[in-house]
């Protein structure tokens, strides 16, 4: 079929150059149509029968002042269709539009977080401090420090001159009252103590059971840390033995050296874990402040084992429990049979030890936030207090045994 004269073969429509045959089928707004040659001019038949006639000029590709209208058809779908149509459209225009979106919020979330950085971050500048001599030589010899300590306190110990005669059972002392009031002094000096090592380093040095058992558990894998403070422990209770420690010095408001080597035991702890935090590697569950805490609590416990009146435990209080129970099982007994029940104020003394060590421990957590193993020097100065004689107590005349 030929072209009719005037309509020229190579078009150009909606500014896509073509030359089409007839027969051809051309893409156009989404519609398939076919190009024909008509008698009449070019036209478009569109496949769908449902169509509606418009004018398009087509330009001729080497003479663009030759224009030709055409008569061309499009299809007009059915509102179904046009229905779809708008819908894909739609569908895809809404990804674009999301995308457009969160790129936006990315961005202005990327301003707004370095804005916010540079207004109100500030940077920290640490300085690099100045270790002393001293402090690095004990971070440098931990060790050696430790025992040196122990055995200028293992001195003083020495200087010990017990001659207090018994003052007769706990419960029926004159001065009672001022004999609780030191137990449950040193009973919560000690668990500041112990609780402290608990919370920074993850040992016990005032109570021993659990220590023997893991050193018994861990014997080939480590358990000699556990050991030591065993050693260091029982090495205070030997100083407190072999000097005779006056056991009522401490009762009666007089001065006593074995406390006082306690003391100092506790506050060269407080220096060797300070010295290594400061000046050293730190402190863990093998720091040799340990050694010394642990030898302080055995001094403390060898004076107060070692009283006439009663063994007075201040570092640990599973016999002190064991005591308290069997104390007011046998109290509880005599009263259902009408007897004369005991006195309780055995187990008063008991159970009043074991609830100040209780209260140590939520001072240690109390101090142990602001000042570290430090907080150790407020037990400490507990001590010192009692063993110089400054806690006021009951005195008592001096009764042959």
């Amino acid at each position: 079929m030929a072209m009719p004269n005037g309509c020229p073969k190579d078009v150009s429509v909606k500014g896509t150059q073509f030359s089409p045959d007839p027969g051809e089928e051309i893409l156009m707004n989404r519609h398939i149509l076919i190009y024909q040659a008509a008698q009449d001019g070019v036209r478009m038949e569109p496949e769908n029968p449902h169509r509606k006639s418009f004018s398009l000029r087509l330009r001729s590709s080497s003479a663009p002042e030759n224009a030709i209208v055409c008569s061309l058809g499009t299809s007009s779908p059915p509102a179904s269709e046009r229905f779809r149509h708008l819908q894909h459209s739609a569908m895809a225009v809404q990804p674009r539009r999301i995308r457009g979106a969160v790129l936006l919020g990315l961005c202005l979330c990327s301003i707004w977080t370095f804005s916010a950085q540079q207004a109100f971050t500030k940077t920290e500048v640490i300085e690099e401090t100045d270790v002393s001599t001293g402090v690095k030589l004990v971070a440098e010899h931990p060790l050696l420090f430790s025992f040196l300590s122990m055995a200028l306190c293992g001195a003083l110990c020495c200087t010990e001159n017990s001659a207090t005669p018994r003052q007769g059972n706990a419960e029926d002392r004159a001065d009672y009252n001022s004999f609780l009031m030191i137990q449950n002094i040193l009973c919560f000096a000690s668990g500041i103590v112990n609780a402290l090592t608990i919370i920074d380093m993850g040992m016990t040095v005032s109570h021993q059971s659990g220590n023997t058992s893991h050193t018994g558990r861990l014997i080939m894998n480590g358990g000699a840390k556990f050991g030591h403070l065993l050693a260091s422990f029982c090495f205070g209770s030997f100083f407190a033995g072999f000097s005779k420690s006056d056991c009522e010095a401490i009762y009666s408001g007089r001065y006593s050296p074995n406390l006082l080597a306690a003391t100092i035991a506790v506050v060269l702890g407080c220096t060797v874990h300070y010295c290594k935090e400061h000046g050293g590697a730190g402190n863990d569950n093998t720091s040799e402040c340990l050694l010394l805490f642990a030898f302080s609590q055995g001094i403390q416990n060898g004076i107060t084992r070692r009283c006439l009146s009663l063994p007075i435990c201040t570092t640990h209080f599973t016999g002190y429990l064991t005591d308290v129970g069997t104390g007011f099982g046998a109290w509880a007994r005599a009263t259902m049979n009408g007897e004369k029940p005991p006195t309780l104020l055995k187990v008063l003394l008991f159970f009043a030890g074991t609830l100040f060590f209780l209260l140590g421990g939520v001072a240690a957590k109390e101090l142990h936030g602001p000042y570290n193993m430090q907080g150790a020097l407020v037990a400490a100065g507990l001590m010192g207090a009692i063993s110089a004689g400054l806690v006021p107590v009951v005195k008592v005349k001096k009764t042959s045994p």
